[in-house]
């Protein structure tokens, strides 16, 4: 059965990093110290489990006056089973919850099309985030009133 939990702060972390790491760092190349940073301390952690085993996770965060959606990963023997889409539903839903209106995330261009699905517009190009080129995408705020797609 898989099965999505939040968590606030270190805990979240710690039960979310190890998945963080193998597959941000270890498999995308992304520097350690800039993959855990502080905002860890403070941001939800969204972890997906598989029995005991967490397959997918994600953080939210308030930065610069906007909630995020980041660090989404999904260990790879459960990717193509809709647990990413899980992730980011979870936490824009989350974040509808603490009263905002928008839901922002960074994507590359090869993940467009994953995003779009879920309602997310790009809004801006020709951003660096965690040494990558990536897209600054908005979630369309007509789901906060009522629309099924979280």
């Amino acid at each position: 059965m898989i099965e999505g939990k939040i968590y606030l702060g270190e805990e979240g972390y710690r039960l979310t990093g190890l998945l963080r790491y193998k597959i941000l760092c270890e498999e995308l190349g992304i520097n350690p110290e800039e993959e855990h940073d502080f905002i860890d301390f403070f941001a939800y952690h969204l972890a997906i489990y598989e029995g005991e085993e967490v397959v997918g996770a994600g953080r939210l965060s308030f930065i610069d006056n906007k909630f995020m959606v980041e660090r989404v990963v999904v260990r790879e023997d459960k990717r193509k089973e809709g647990i990413g889409d899980m992730v980011v539903r979870m936490l824009a839903f989350k974040a509808l919850e603490l009263g905002t209106t928008e839901v922002y995330t960074f994507s590359e261009v090869k993940y467009l099309d994953f995003y779009a699905k879920i309602g997310f517009k790009s809004i801006s190009k020709n951003h660096k985030h965690l040494g990558i080129d990536m897209e600054l995408l908005r979630l369309d705020t007509a789901l906060k009133k009522g629309c099924s797609c979280l």
